[in-house]
């Protein structure tokens, strides 16, 4: 398969037994009905959306949020993009990495944004051949509420 050739659509409620195998893969697992409920709230919401690419299986998928900031342009930020291992190095990150983009464009997002764990080098070489270029160095907080 070729990018020309991984045919994008946006996700589908049947998609989300495979949504969370592809979640398992980055290193972020969920259920089955996880992922169908986070799929439906990201349905509801405009500024959001789960594109899947390859298939029947999915091969990938890539989730974005578009939204204005108070500090700067409206930003397309991607969320989450993840190939199956055994699909990975033939185009399909960079077909739903296009149509990411085009979607942000779309949306009339001055700007597209990924983070990418230090360790995920393979993806920061991918990021850096579809020109995007590091900004920021950062720590990230979190807090369980």
């Amino acid at each position: 398969m070729h990018e020309r050739d991984a045919a994008v659509r946006a996700a589908r409620p049947s998609d989300a037994p495979r949504i969370a195998f592809l979640a398992g893969e980055l290193g972020y697992p969920m259920s089955e009905e996880a992922a169908t409920e986070r799929l439906a709230a990201i349905a509801r919401d405009p500024g959001r959306a789960v594109l899947v690419a390859g298939g029947p299986p999915i091969l990938g998928f890539i989730e974005i949020r578009t939204e204005d900031d108070l500090l700067g342009p409206r930003t397309t930020e991607i969320e989450a993009l993840v190939v199956d291992s055994g699909a990975r190095s033939r185009g399909i990150g960079g077909a739903l990495l296009a149509a990411a983009l085009e979607r942000a464009r779309e949306g009339g997002a001055a700007r597209v944004r990924v983070r990418s764990r230090v360790a995920r080098e393979r993806a920061h070489a991918f990021y850096e051949r579809a020109g995007f270029r590091l900004s920021k160095t950062q720590h990230v907080f979190s807090l369980d509420v």
